[in-house]
Formats: C-alpha cells, sequence, structure tokens
C-alpha cells in the first residue's frame, strides 16, 4: 500500500483502474471453469450442502433451503433452540441473503428488528448499525465468535455477504460471554464453511452504475481423505450513484477442514479483502433537495477510500465423551487503510459557494484473538444440566495518521455539479495528528443453564475482563504528544429464566450486563473539570428484558416478542462553560420489539418486524440535554418481506419465485451545528427479487434495493445530512454442478 504524506501528489487516472486486473482475472477464472463444465451438466443436480457440525459458534442447520432457523449459538456460546436463549436474537440465513441479495452487512440486518441499519446513508466506508438505540460502529461486528473492533477511527474492517452462511444479531448487553462492547446487542457473522457435498457454483453479473460482479463458490470433500474444502471469491467493479465514485471489491476466502472422526473437527479460515470505495460527506442541512444524492462533491483524481485487509484462523472442536468437549477458535488480521478526498468546510449563502478542504487518513492495524472454551453435560432425575467455563484474550494495536490543509478550491451551488477542479492543495495547515494504540484483554467467563423436567430453564453467567490500553498521539501543529495507560477491569453478569410449553410458546425473563473501555478520552487529550487528563472509566450497561418466544413443532415459524428497560451508565459528558470532560452521562432506552418468520403457506414464507424504541438522555452536565432524545433513535421502525415459489402452484411457471419487502425508519433527532436538536423526517422504502431456476444449474436472478428511487436522508448531524442509497438493481446468471 503507498504511504501517503501530509502534501497530496499530482492527479493521477481514476483508482478504479488498479482493481480492475484483479476483477477480471476472476472473470476470466470464472468464464474458463464455465466452458470446461462437462456436456452433461444440464442433467446433473445441484449441490446440497451438507449439514454443519457445531463448533463453538459455528451452528447446525442447512440454511440454504430456509428463511426460519430454529438453532443459534451467539447467545450462549453453545448450539440451542433459540428459544432457549433468555434475550432476543434474529437469525438470517444464508437462504434469505442469496433471496433478498444484499451488498453489504448494513442491507443484511435491514429487517431485523432493533437495528437501524441505515443511519449514515449512502457512506459505504464502514459497517455501522445502531442496535437497540446505542450507536456501536464497528464495536458491534463479530466474525465466527471473535471481535472485529478497531482501536482506530478509519482503519475498520469489512464483510461482505456474500461470503457468509449465516448471521445472528444478539441483542441487548452481550459482555457476560463476549467482554467489552456497548449496551444494545452484537452482530455475529458467520464465514462459509467447507462442506462434505459438491458445491460447484459460478455467477456473472450486472447491476446499476455500470457495476459488474463475478462470483464463485466452490467446495467438497477430497476424494481418499478425511480434508473438504471450500473456496469463496467475489470480484466487483462499479460506481455508485454519485458519479465518478468507485465501488470496487476483491474477497478471496479458501477454508479446508480436516474430520477424522465424528467427534474431532478442525476448520482453517483465511481471507484476503480489498476494497476501493469513496468517502461521501453529506451535505448541508440548507441544500438537501438542492444538491442531489448523485452530485460528487469532491474531486474523482483525488477521492478514494482503500482498504486492504487479511486474515488467518482456525476452529478446533473435540467431543471426548457424551460428557465433555472442548473448543477454541483463534484468528489473526491486519487492516490498512489509504484515503484522500475533498471534504467541505462551510456554506456562504450570500455568494451560494461551499468552502472545501483536503482530508487525508494513512492506517494500520494488526489484531490476534483466541477464545477457548469448555463444556460439561449431564442429564438425571428429570434435570439436564449444561456448564460452559471459557476463557478469551484479544491483543490489538493501530496507527492512524489523519490529516486536514487548506485547498484552493470551492463549489459553486448555483450551477449544480461544478465543483472547481482540486487546483494547489497546501500542506497540511488545519491539522496533523499521528495515533498510535494498544489494546490487550483477558477474559475468564461461566455460564450455566439448568433444564428442570424439560420446561424450566435457568440460564446463570458471569464474567471478569481485564483490560490494559496503551495510547499516544502526537499533534504535529501544535506539538502535543499526550499519551496514557489505562488498566480496567469489571465483572459482567446475566441471569435468565425460560418456560418451555410442549406447544412452543417460551416467556423468559432476563438481566444482563455489559461494559466498554473508554479510549478516545486518552486519544484526543480530553480534560476533566480541573484541567488535568480525563481517566475515564469504562462505561456500563444494564439490561432487563421480559419476552415471549413461540416455535410451535413440526411447523417452520419463529417469532419472538420481547420488552427491555436498558441504560448506560459513565458516558462522557462536556461540561457546557469550561468545555472540559466528566463522565456524569447517562442514557435509558426503552423498548419493545416484534419480528417473526414464517412459512405461511407451501411456497410461500413471510417476515415481519416492529420496533418501538423510547430514548432518554436521563444524566448530563448540560442541563438542557437532559430528557431529550439520544441521536439516533426512531421512535419506530417496520420493515416486511413476503416470497413466493410460484412453481408450488402454477406448475407451468415451476422455478420461478417473486419477493418483495419495505423498510420503514420514523424521524430521528440530532444535533445541529448550533448545538441544537434537528429531526430527520421519517421514510419507508421498498426492495424486491426475482429468481427463476431455468435449468436444474441453471439460475436467473433479478434484485433491487429502493425499488421506486425514493430520495430520502437517514439523519442530519450537526448540520450535515446524508443521503439514502437510490434504486440499486443488479442482475446475475448462476451455474451449478
Amino acid at each position: 500500500m503507498t504511504r501517503m504524506s501530509p502534501t497530496l501528489p499530482p492527479p493521477s487516472s481514476r483508482q478504479a483502474r488498479r482493481m480492475r486486473p484483479l476483477f477480471q482475472a476472476l472473470l476470466a477464472g470464472t468464464s474458463a471453469v464455465a466452458l470446461s463444465a462437462p456436456v452433461a451438466l444440464a442433467q446433473q443436480a445441484p449441490a446440497q450442502l451438507a449439514p454443519l457440525s457445531v463448533t463453538g459458534t459455528a451452528v447446525t442447520g442447512d440454511d440454504s433451503t430456509t428463511w426460519v432457523a430454529t438453532e443459534g449459538s451467539t447467545g450462549t456460546k453453545t448450539k440451542v433452540p433459540v428459544t432457549e436463549v433468555p434475550q432476543a436474537v434474529t437469525v438470517i440465513t444464508q437462504k434469505e441473503l442469496e433471496t433478498r441479495g444484499p451488498t453489504d452487512l448494513e442491507g443484511a440486518v435491514a429487517y431485523t428488528a432493533g437495528v437501524f441499519a441505515d443511519a449514515w446513508g449512502q457512506d459505504d466506508r464502514f459497517q455501522q448499525f445502531v442496535i437497540r438505540g446505542f450507536d456501536h460502529g464497528q464495536r458491534g461486528v463479530y466474525r465466527d465468535g471473535l471481535s472485529e473492533r478497531s482501536l482506530t477511527d478509519f482503519t475498520l474492517a469489512r464483510i461482505d455477504p456474500f461470503m457468509l452462511e449465516r448471521l445472528e444479531v444478539f441483542k441487548g448487553s452481550t459482555s457476560t460471554l463476549f467482554g467489552l462492547n456497548k449496551p444494545g446487542g452484537m452482530i455475529n457473522a458467520t464465514t462459509k464453511r467447507p462442506t462434505t457435498d459438491p458445491l460447484h457454483e459460478l455467477s456473472i453479473g450486472y447491476g446499476s452504475f455500470n457495476t459488474k460482479q463475478a462470483t464463485a463458490d466452490l467446495g467438497g470433500k477430497i476424494e481418499g481423505t478425511d480434508f473438504s474444502y471450500r473456496l469463496t471469491a467475489l470480484g466487483r467493479d462499479g460506481e455508485t450513484q454519485v458519479k465518478d465514485s468507485e465501488n470496487n471489491r476483491a474477497v478471496f476466502a479458501p477454508a479446508i477442514t480436516w474430520a477424522p472422526n465424528d467427534r474431532t473437527k478442525v476448520t482453517v479460515l483465511s481471507q484476503y479483502q480489498k476494497v476501493e470505495s469513496m468517502s461521501p460527506f453529506g451535505v448541508p442541512q440548507a441544500l438537501v433537495g438542492r444538491i442531489g444524492r448523485d452530485v460528487q462533491l469532491g474531486d474523482s483524481k483525488y477521492d478514494t477510500f482503500e482498504t486492504e485487509q487479511a486474515s488467518i484462523g482456525y476452529e478446533v472442536g473435540h467431543r471426548f465423551n457424551d460428557a465433555w468437549a472442548v473448543h477454541q477458535g483463534a484468528r489473526f488480521s491486519y487492516i490498512n487503510s489509504d484515503s484522500m478526498a475533498l471534504a467541505l468546510t462551510s456554506y456562504d449563502a450570500g455568494t451560494d459557494q461551499m468552502d472545501r478542504y483536503y482530508f487525508g487518513i494513512d492506517g494500520q492495524t494488526r489484531s490476534l484473538a483466541l477464545d477457548t472454551n469448555v463444556t460439561h453435560d449431564w442429564a438425571g432425575k428429570g434435570l439436564k444440566n449444561q456448564a460452559l467455563v471459557g476463557i478469551d484474550y484479544r491483543i490489538a494495536s493501530g496507527t492512524e495518521r489523519t490529516w486536514r490543509g487548506n485547498v484552493n478550491s470551492v463549489f459553486n451551488v448555483s450551477a449544480t455539479g461544478s465543483g472547481a477542479a482540486a487546483g494547489s492543495l497546501q500542506a497540511a495547515t488545519i491539522s496533523d495528528q499521528y495515533v498510535k494504540a494498544r489494546q490487550s484483554s483477558v477474559g475468564l467467563y461461566g455460564q450455566n443453564q439448568l433444564k428442570v423436567d424439560d420446561h424450566w430453564l435457568l440460564t446463570l453467567g458471569g464474567r471478569y475482563d481485564a483490560v490494559r490500553t496503551n495510547v499516544s498521539a502526537v499533534d504535529y501543529a501544535s506539538g502535543s504528544r499526550p499519551s496514557d495507560t489505562i488498566s480496567d477491569s469489571a465483572f459482567s453478569g446475566r441471569a435468565g429464566l425460560s418456560y418451555l410449553f410442549s406447544n412452543g410458546f417460551a416467556p423468559y425473563v432476563s438481566y444482563s450486563e455489559s461494559f466498554d473501555p473508554v479510549t478516545v478520552a486518552a486519544l484526543y487529550g480530553y480534560r476533566d473539570v480541573s484541567g488535568n487528563p480525563l481517566k475515564a472509566e469504562p462505561t456500563k450497561g444494564r439490561q432487563y428484558e421480559a419476552g415471549i418466544k413461540y416455535a410451535p413443532p413440526s411447523s417452520n415459524t419463529l417469532v419472538t416478542l420481547a420488552a427491555y428497560d436498558l441504560t448506560q451508565t459513565n458516558v462522557v459528558s462536556s461540561d457546557p462553560v469550561s468545555g472540559r470532560y466528566n463522565q456524569t452521562g447517562e442514557i435509558n432506552i426503552k423498548g419493545l420489539e416484534l419480528e417473526g418468520r414464517t412459512q405461511v403457506l407451501p411456497g410461500v414464507t413471510a417476515m415481519a418486524s416492529y420496533t418501538f424504541q423510547h430514548g432518554e438522555v436521563t444524566k448530563d452536565n448540560d442541563a438542557s440535554k437532559v430528557g431529550a432524545r439520544p441521536d439516533l433513535v426512531p421512535q419506530h421502525m417496520v420493515s416486511g418481506w413476503l416470497d413466493y415459489d410460484v412453481g408450488t402452484a402454477v406448475s407451468a411457471l415451476k422455478g420461478l419465485s417473486v419477493g418483495g419487502g419495505g423498510r420503514f425508519v420514523g424521524n430521528n433527532v440530532n444535533l445541529n451545528a448550533s448545538g441544537l436538536k434537528d429531526t430527520n423526517k421519517s421514510y419507508a422504502v421498498y426492495d424486491a427479487a426475482v429468481h427463476y431456476q431455468v435449468q436444474e444449474n441453471v439460475k436467473l436472478s433479478l434484485t433491487a434495493s429502493n425499488l421506486f428511487d425514493k430520495e430520502y436522508t437517514t439523519t442530519c448531524y450537526y448540520g450535515t445530512c446524508y443521503y439514502g442509497d437510490g434504486r440499486t438493481v443488479m442482475s446475475s446468471l448462476t451455474l451449478s454442478w
């Protein structure tokens, strides 16, 4: 990766050209394999995935054929029915992902109760979610049960839905099992695993904004051995709704499994990914509508946001006997980021012009995560018990240099799209900072689930975490060099009680806790009210939840109703007089979620969700904020999808399925540039999908998001508003044998 200096290089050709050889190589490989397939391809049945076996956070079940997954692992770190988890959990299967066709993680969870997935609109540089009213950013994203969180602001991991076989959204406080996290919840992505059945699938696609895409998904057992493999790849070359933008991606993920017997399994998972996108900075609130969502506010000769990430890890599972089993998962990963962009500084209504500055980023992160646990099962005299004891360790480091400088360039609003060329970019006269951080954490956790007479289920858990964070920064403009070492520790507990009725109803109550170290205070030199460096304590979270789940026997149905009361304490709060900080802030979210997935009739699948959230700032240094609704908390969200396999009713249309859905997000409030609250209007968008199995091994697909091309903003923050994505259509041809 090219390292940048505060003085930007001269303009060059479009960055996308660097990605095209990767995309063309994948496309060529796809064509070559497809052409070499046997002539008898049409007579062969498509591959069927073998059932998965449980090793830690990988779950059994054929997620490729159903929208309704009744088992999960994220809520307990063990394989259990979702009805036996005393908190709300949403499972998104591979079948649902393939049907709806989301191209990013936000789209994958957009129909999930309690999740505001579109908070920052068309900004696709990062994965950003608001779960139960708390803006998790990257902190709430896990892959294969291991954290993806970064210590830096811009050098962050991304996950492509095509590389996944399922997603689990675990809502509420999760620290008892997973350690440091905000209190809203987490998203655990399970990557595609080797399969013992033959799997050969190739696809080419074309869509909106001149997007070309090719994918490959190959796997099977290596004959004569105890090994099986999976090779998943994706290449994309295109743009977004913004003119002269980039939407390029190359992902390659080989995996191999060794299973010498039915008690032992070792899987090695690896991945390389390179992404080239751009940095949308939103538009001033006064200009929403005048400046369209397709207008390039920067300069395509300079604007780019590149990330390169790679990881390798393993999962080992072994069952000693019917009682004892052990699991270990590990992953090493690195991420490099390289970005430069022109950003807006101010708008002058008199001249109808916006001033701009340039913004640069150069960052690197490295992390190693290791999680080991042992389970013990026993049963007798109407009792069934499963105990889990584990330890996890994670060490992460990151460096990031960011700089801003003046630019001899303005954007003329009256002449739409006439942003001046970048011209002469000056040195980093506004700011030039270098941040370095290193964090190590160790967590000891335990959980016990006791079932009495197959009806009462008591879940108890506890975890102790010790975290040490070293941070340092250099401000090249002022010469200041703040640094700090922070040692944090916390105990997080959980208790839940469920009653499992024979007819599938499962009412439950639970209490859970969370904690999350505060590093921003040290990174940016926050001072307390006495003028000393702020020694920030971790934020704490506590949640009370009650609900009922319904999964009737022999029925493809799962419905969850949950009510919760969630509070975060130790929130960093600024003093309105001195501008300094302390941790007197407190936020409370009370909510109600209703979510269901069911097969209504043969060939007809439906899912729907409703979310109500009442958020309130209950404590703050600024008395005017107390009682206000927190940022990014829509009070109401509604979604629904209906999928119909037409061929089940009309034999002449065998292989045709159609589906569609809608998403409504109520208004949310945010601070404006004057420190007052602005309200972002509610909006609703609609999506659709059509799939046609031409032959057993040939499939045509067409998916569309925001079908009616509604123009809307998802949020307005400090006077800047962010447009949502416009209509995006993708067509594809898939061959399997």
